[in-house]
């Protein structure tokens, strides 16, 4: 189940990347670079979320865990200066602390 879930989320991350390379040249409309950036940032809390729930380490799941539902979450705040700084700490911080991380352990279902 775990190894299906995240062939779909690769796949659907592989999709959102071509997306947004693909605007660089297709100069997309700004709303839909607001939908493909409103569902990169989603799909990466629901990735954040499952990995917290899959890890062992406290610490670590409830980082996961609250960035995941911030990014999640930031759709729908209004985007100013403190919600971006925010959001790029949501997202390399759980990175950091999963690379570092001594004894990191995946719950075996």
């Amino acid at each position: 189940m775990k190894k299906n879930l995240f062939s779909v989320l690769a796949i659907l991350i592989a999709v959102i990347l071509v997306a947004k390379i693909s605007g660089w040249f297709l100069n997309y409309s700004e709303q839909t670079n607001r939908i493909i950036n409103s569902l990169m940032f989603t799909i990466i809390g629901f990735y954040y979320i499952v990995n917290g729930l899959l890890l062992n380490q406290l610490k670590i799941k409830i980082t996961l865990l609250i960035s995941g539902l911030f990014l999640i979450a930031m759709n729908f705040i209004p985007q100013n200066y403190i919600v971006s700084i925010i959001e790029i700490v949501c997202i390399i911080v759980p990175m950091l602390l999963v690379r570092y991380s001594k004894e990191l352990k995946i719950k075996e279902n």
